[in-house]
């Protein structure tokens, strides 16, 4: 017979054994470490979370827009510096005025040289019509 069958232990059956027991405190840290987990968890996902961090980066845009001038002329001045954000309305360029200025003399004394040419016509017409009248009246 075997040697190993013959052992007084090798009789027992499972029931008979020890049961393997955590200790008592053994229990309470697992209870802990859960809570905590948990505890932790819940801020992480509900908690308000101010994060900064400092990196080197380039920022690009996600669209472009082109900006033209109403009229063309030199640039005398940009008040904005690259990267500064602008609103619609903003001053982005200042451009020499003198030549629009200029125009705007020219085409204004145009203008007064035309209206006083249309009243010397409208004048000398007002003065046609009595002449044309006497003249229709004397040849009938």
């Amino acid at each position: 017979m075997n040697r190993l069958a013959q052992h007084p232990s090798a009789r027992l059956s499972a029931e008979d054994l020890p049961r393997a027991v955590a200790p008592g405190w053994m229990t309470w840290i697992w209870v802990i470490a859960l809570v905590l987990v948990g505890v932790s968890t819940a801020a992480v996902l509900f908690g308000p979370m101010d994060e900064r961090v400092s990196a080197p980066g380039v920022v690009r845009p996600t669209d472009y827009s082109l900006v033209f001038p109403a009229a063309a002329g030199l640039v005398t001045e940009v008040p904005v510096s690259p990267g500064v954000a602008v609103r619609r309305g903003d001053l982005l360029a200042r451009l020499d005025a003198r030549d629009l200025e200029r125009d705007r003399d020219t085409i204004t004394q145009g203008v007064a040289r035309a209206e006083a040419e249309l009243a010397d016509a409208q004048a000398l017409a007002v003065q046609a019509v009595p002449q044309d009248l006497a003249l229709q009246s004397a040849e009938a």
